[in-house]
């Protein structure tokens, strides 16, 4: 996994974000913490990011439409990729700290 690991300008805000993949990339949304962002159909909720083991993860819960709608929680780390509706994100840097913050990256399907 290879990610670049920055303190912001006051120095204790870490800052996690990914290398360049290479592959196609779409759309880029950001959803602070505590919010909900509207995507496509799919809604994804920011709970917290924190400290793990592997560097700072988000915690997002992501609701998916259908009959009865599905609801998941996803904890990913800087350049996880996962589903969220019809459409497949990859977290492309992470802002931790109290107002903290996760930048998703569309991925583009082959033949769009």
């Amino acid at each position: 996994m290879a990610a670049a690991l920055a303190l912001g300008a006051a120095g204790c805000t870490p800052i996690e974000k990914a290398a360049d993949s290479g592959e196609a990339q779409g759309k880029m949304i950001v959803i602070k913490q505590g919010t909900v962002h509207n995507f496509g159909d799919a809604r994804i909720g920011l709970g917290r990011i924190h400290k793990g083991d592997q560097g700072l993860v988000a915690e997002m819960d992501i609701l998916e439409p259908g009959e009865p709608p599905t609801e998941r929680h996803v904890s990913a780390n800087i350049s996880t990729k996962f589903p969220a509706g019809s459409r497949t994100l990859a977290v492309d840097k992470l802002v931790g700290g109290g107002s903290g913050e996760v930048h998703l990256r569309e991925l583009e399907s082959p033949g769009k």
